[in-house]
């Protein structure tokens, strides 16, 4: 693994530099994902959950593209980072719009809080961080909203914080554990583990939210 910070590269795929796509698994799996939001898209039932799943697919479309080849620097998780926050907004301004109900000034101070905390992890501190604090902004809108969002959507909140947990544990193992499991078996893309929890993280939202 190299020590210089080479978003995705540094994750638990071998990377094929000779090729066009460099870390094919990832690619393979990160498309299936675009092509599940890709449908539910296709089906949304008003213009603030067509606008979600638009954000989704097209996070998750240069996440994928990412998985291909490297661009120098720090561009391609900054414009991640960028996605992830029009996609939590984007919810946001949806739970709103279904709801009618307004954000408390409490709420927005505790949003700024969680922002202000996301920032400098996205500057100081490792992927898991920032993971965690764009999962926290995703949670506390649900349960913000919880008790005027439709029951179809109360159901998948549970499901969806074990998908979180499950994706954030897959992350700090990677870190921790990528070396040794790479030495044990360099040709298996490891990675695609978290990739498939991040499919199933997506149909969760996909599945429910475009009915709204």
């Amino acid at each position: 693994m190299d020590e210089q910070y080479t978003f995705p590269f540094d994750t638990c795929e071998k990377v094929n530099h000779t090729s066009h796509v460099a870390q094919p698994f990832s690619t393979v799996v990160n498309f299936i994902t675009c092509l599940v939001i890709g449908v539910f898209l296709l089906q949304a039932k008003s213009w603030g959950s067509f606008v979600v799943l638009m954000n989704f697919l097209l996070f998750e479309l240069f996440h994928m593209y990412s998985h291909t080849q490297h661009i120098p620097g720090s561009i391609q998780i900054n414009v991640l980072h960028t996605l992830a926050y029009a996609v939590n907004f984007s919810i946001l301004y949806l739970f709103s719009t279904v709801t009618k109900l307004s954000l408390s000034k409490w709420f927005i101070v505790a949003l700024a809080i969680i922002i202000a905390a996301d920032i400098y992890a996205l500057i100081h501190l490792s992927i898991v961080y920032y993971l965690a604090t764009q999962s926290l902004f995703l949670l506390s809108t649900f349960f913000y909203f919880y008790s005027s969002l439709p029951k179809m959507i109360q159901s998948i909140v549970f499901p969806l914080m074990g998908a979180i947990g499950l994706i954030i544990v897959l992350f700090i193992n990677e870190k921790e554990n990528c070396r040794r499991m790479l030495e044990y078996n360099s040709d298996f893309p490891y990675h695609t583990i978290i990739e498939i929890a991040g499919l199933l993280f997506f149909y969760l939202l996909c599945s429910r939210l475009y009915r709204l």
